[in-house]
């Protein structure tokens, strides 16, 4: 998988590597260099004027969201501010073209929801002074926080949601088979699509994507906790415990109380952040009191 993954950084069957005076261009086949940065002054335009379409802009990164023909895609711009960022890309494999790297080993193991396209890098004097990554997002992929938000936020007993939980931990369970990890797995970097009762997944922020790893325990807990302190509170705690048993059994694993309650340690002094349709939702919780003896009651000797 590895050699299949390192492709996209070469000249292959599936993708094409292009240097014009001071840019390098890595992309698909299928997509001409003048479309590629046609997609780029398209991205910049909507930046500089905050046009519609503009997810997020400031020092380190600009993001947009847009329709190019009949494609819609997210623009990822890397920026380079101060005299030293561009040196220390010197020594290290940049963000953009780990991003690149990442997205793309994702789609061979299976994570295809968002899809990389494009990388452009320009250089001048051989420091990179800026990266454009470039991918698919097929139409109805959202936030997860967002989705939940949605769907189940006015709707306790929606049927769907027993179903949602076991499709996510479906996905979740095959992200840690197959070693793949995320540095920040908040629910904010989780893309969900829902097509006739059925969900399919996918990650954004792919430069922090890690893969061919070994899931270390201390990291395993770390996405749990991130994933916790990032779901909405109308997701109770029952709901937390049917996705936890759910996720564990299908990863073979019967430390289900001990990491409950570690999570909740761990959860300790953080506060719920999430992004909602309204903007983003930031509440001082006592994990602790929410997520107390009751809720761990509900674990039975079955479950156990």
């Amino acid at each position: 998988m590895r050699s299949r993954t390192k492709r996209c950084l070469k000249n292959s069957s599936g993708f094409f590597v292009v240097k014009e005076d001071n840019r390098r261009i890595c992309g698909r086949r299928g997509w001409k260099t003048h479309q590629l940065l046609k997609i780029v002054t398209k991205h910049k335009d909507i930046v500089a004027k905050g046009k519609e379409g503009l997810i997020k802009a400031d020092r380190r990164t600009a993001i947009t969201l847009f329709n190019y023909k009949d494609t819609r895609l997210c623009v990822k711009e890397y920026r380079y501010p101060g005299p030293w960022q561009p040196w220390k890309e010197l020594f290290r494999r940049s963000k953009a073209r780990r991003g690149w790297l990442m997205g793309n080993g994702l789609v061979v193991r299976g994570v295809a929801g968002i899809i990389p396209q494009a990388l452009l890098e320009r250089s001048r004097r051989g420091l990179l002074q800026e990266a454009f990554l470039i991918m698919e997002s097929p139409p109805g992929y959202v936030e997860l926080d967002c989705y939940m938000v949605k769907t189940f936020g006015a709707q306790k007993d929606d049927t769907r949601r027993e179903a949602f939980l076991d499709a996510f931990a479906g996905f979740m369970a095959h992200l840690y088979l197959q070693g793949i990890t995320h540095r920040d797995l908040k629910t904010c970097n989780i893309m969900v699509q829902e097509v006739e009762d059925k969900w399919n997944f996918g990650l954004v922020d792919m430069d922090d994507v890690r893969l061919d790893k070994k899931v270390r325990h201390n990291g395993f807990l770390k996405e749990l906790i991130q994933l916790h302190t990032s779901t909405p509170l109308f997701i109770g705690m029952d709901d937390r415990i049917t996705f936890l048993i759910r996720y564990l059994r299908l990863i073979k694993r019967d430390d289900i109380r001990d990491i409950v309650t570690r999570v909740i340690k761990g959860s300790r002094g953080r506060r719920l952040v999430y992004v909602a349709p309204e903007g983003d939702v930031i509440i001082d919780v006592d994990w602790e009191g929410l997520c107390g003896p009751d809720s761990r009651l509900a674990l039975t000797k079955e479950d156990v």
